[in-house]
């Protein structure tokens, strides 16, 4: 069993600490502005199986994990800190100011977006996509249901009718045969690349088409694509 052996903190420190607070900055509430605090870093006994969890200790000073330098950043709605890796806490604080203001520029920054894209009817975009995006609710529509899914939108009272967006594609790609026998070489021996003969890397590169193109339809992903948008109204 371990000897418990209490430290004294004998730390030539000042009486007070002197802090310069900029507008939206308070002392640390948790470790009262000296910007470090006691860990307990606890450990147990592989020899007392016995004993659940961990009932020693070997205490420590470590940095404060809610401050910086003893300061903590705060919402300037409602005062309240912020995560302390947040230089503005109103991006990520949860009061209805700071939720209504970032909601606010979200919208700005969407109709600046949307302005900005080229526009189709809904008739086109029938034609021309298999899914189209619709911001908001976040979801992938078959184009080809996309007026019954708005008829059912504008029947909710309230709701705004939601940016429609196109969509492309991405599916599957894997490097060349070149690189990926570069690749497979690098710890062989000098001459293993230069063994393979320009009809080996071909016949690879074949057969990498060949399956690539197999799979092809069951890798393709769709992601909205904000270049066009799609005309509802």
């Amino acid at each position: 069993m371990p000897e418990k052996v209490f430290v004294d903190i004998e730390l030539n420190l000042p009486k007070q600490l002197e802090k310069d607070l900029l507008e939206n900055e308070r002392i640390c509430t948790t470790c009262k502005g000296l910007g470090i605090v006691i860990m307990d870093n606890n450990y147990g006994l592989k020899e007392e199986p016995w004993i659940r969890g961990f009932p020693y200790k070997h205490q420590s000073l470590w940095p404060c994990p809610d401050c910086y330098n003893g300061v903590q950043k705060v919402c300037s709605y409602c005062g309240q800190p912020g995560p302390r890796q947040y230089i503005h806490p109103e991006a990520h604080c949860l009061c209805e100011k700071a939720t209504n203001e970032r909601n606010s520029l979200a919208a700005k920054k969407e109709k600046e977006r949307w302005e900005k894209a080229d526009k189709m009817g809904i008739e086109e975009a029938i034609k021309r996509f298999k899914l189209v995006f619709v911001d908001g609710p976040d979801e992938y529509i078959l184009s080809e249901d996309i007026k019954k899914y708005l008829a059912e939108l504008r029947e909710e009272p309230g709701l705004p009718m939601p940016y429609v967006w196109g969509t492309r594609t991405e599916a599957l790609a894997l490097p060349g045969a070149d690189s990926l026998i570069d690749d497979a070489c690098e710890n062989l021996h000098e001459e293993a690349r230069d063994n393979i003969s320009r009809e080996d890397i071909k016949e690879l590169q074949e057969l990498l088409d060949q399956w690539t193109e197999e799979v092809k339809s069951e890798t393709i992903t769709y992601f909205p694509d904000y270049k066009i948008g799609i005309l509802v109204e």
